[in-house]
């Protein structure tokens, strides 16, 4: 997985980075790079302080609902977030961030 995970990381970068060799390439950026970015750069806080802020935390939960395939997420606790939430994202953090303050 984490070779997969690199990989796609440096899709963008690196079509940026070449752009000028071969301007007939065409790339599909994903709006779910930036939460990958956003995932990686909270576990490494929480690697170097051992103290993530609830907002962190909080989002920790969210990302592993959403991508079960890096957790290994439980079936139930999907079905749970899709009853509760309907994949909604601002309805998740209106009501669950209150509760983590």
């Amino acid at each position: 997985m984490k070779s997969i995970f690199w990989r796609k990381f440096h899709e963008t970068a690196n079509f940026l980075k070449h752009a000028n060799n071969d301007p007939e390439v065409d790339h599909h950026f994903s709006p779910g790079q930036t939460e990958n970015l956003l995932f990686l750069a909270v576990y490494q806080y929480q690697n170097l302080t051992a103290k993530p802020s609830k907002e962190m935390q909080l989002f920790r939960i969210w990302y592993a609902i959403h991508h079960p395939d890096v957790f290994n997420t439980p079936p139930e606790v999907l079905e749970l977030g899709a009853e509760l939430f309907a994949n909604d994202r601002n309805r998740f953090w209106r009501e669950l961030l209150p509760l983590f303050q």
